[in-house]
């Protein structure tokens, strides 16, 4: 299983538009209370390119399908800081992959 991790750049970024931290929290939880065994767990980071802060800023309007708001695009840009001068701007995406498993007896 492959989720995203809260502390992540680009979770940072997306969380000024859709917060979705709790509930990332709360399925890893979930994770934990299942009775399934964890038999790896390993963070990896991925790599989100863009062009400009104006690629960057429109790509996380458009992956929830939302108008364009300044006020969202200022707290990215913010958030963003020195980064947004670059070409390309690279945003890293922290994720953590599990290997799941039954219980041995099960």
């Amino acid at each position: 299983m492959v989720e995203p991790v809260v502390e992540g750049e680009i979770e940072k970024l997306f969380s000024f538009l859709i917060n979705e931290n709790q509930a990332k929290l709360d399925a890893q939880q979930a994770i934990n209370e299942s009775g399934l065994r964890i038999d790896r767990s390993q963070n990896f980071t991925a790599e989100w390119r863009f062009d400009d802060i104006a690629e960057l800023q429109k790509s996380l309007f458009d992956y929830y399908e939302m108008e364009y708001d300044i006020q969202g695009a200022e707290k990215i840009l913010t958030v963003v800081g020195e980064k947004a001068g670059r070409t390309p701007i690279v945003i890293e995406d922290l994720m953590n992959i599990q290997l799941l498993s039954e219980p041995e007896g099960n």
